[in-house]
């Protein structure tokens, strides 16, 4: 069984109940969430009013709430599954943001991180990291907060400090057939191109452009794919 099939497979084992999604933004994850068996309900959480109109727009069935992470409007144990996932990296403060996953988790509940990682040496999966460091400069550079992505290591050791029982860990890259294809390659081009288009005209972005371009050069050559991925499921310690 190769990770895709694993993590299939796992999906589908994940008793979900009541689910909350963090930080949701378009709302990606709800689609890995209804793999997940038992569902009773979705709630999707985020910070910023544009993600409430997506949801409402495509998951009429799910339930949002804008609010931050880190300060939940939840009881204590509240849901009987949490998820986060690729937006670790936007939390300012991981730990609260961990802590408050755990919080409205009821005791042996399921807590589900989902997280990609720089820790690649493949140039297909390393475009795709290099653009979202590339990314996370810009937002940082205009005083927004946004990390780079973590190594494999790191996240492996934040979970392991949970102190979650029966943790299961996966590793994966979504597979890229043609790392060349339109498909693929269309929308970083894109973003790139756009996003240097903007700065052009700003003073003090003359380097980040210049990373940019080099960024484009590297996916024109070697192409672009997903980056690694870590996904966690454990189940909230019940004493």
């Amino acid at each position: 069984m190769n990770s895709i099939e694993l993590l299939e497979k796992t999906l589908k084992d994940i008793r979900a109940g009541k689910v909350l999604d963090i930080a949701t933004g378009a709302g990606e994850f709800l689609h890995t969430i209804l793999e997940f068996s038992n569902i009773e309900s979705i709630t999707a959480l985020d910070s910023g009013e544009f993600s409430a109109k997506i949801i409402a727009e495509n998951f009429p069935d799910v339930e949002f709430i804008l609010a931050d992470a880190v300060n939940m409007p939840f009881e204590d144990e509240f849901f009987d599954t949490v998820c986060m996932s690729n937006s670790l990296h936007h939390m300012p403060d991981i730990d609260c943001a961990l802590f408050e996953m755990l919080r409205v988790l009821r005791k042996g509940g399921n807590f589900v991180l989902s997280e990609m990682h720089r820790d690649t040496r493949n140039e297909i999966s390393l475009n795709n990291v290099r653009l979202h460091h590339w990314s996370a400069s810009i937002d940082r550079k205009i005083g927004r907060f946004h990390a780079e992505t973590f190594g494999a290591e790191f996240l492996r050791s934040k979970l392991a400090d949970l102190n979650l029982d029966d943790l299961a860990v996966i590793e994966f890259e979504w597979p890229v057939e043609n790392p060349f294809a339109e498909e693929f390659t269309a929308r970083p081009i894109g973003i790139i191109e756009t996003t240097i288009e903007r700065l052009s005209c700003r003073e003090g972005f003359d380097e980040i452009i210049s990373e940019g371009r080099g960024i484009l050069d590297s996916i024109r050559k070697n192409g672009y794919g997903s980056p690694p991925f870590l996904f966690f499921w454990g189940r909230k310690a019940k004493g």
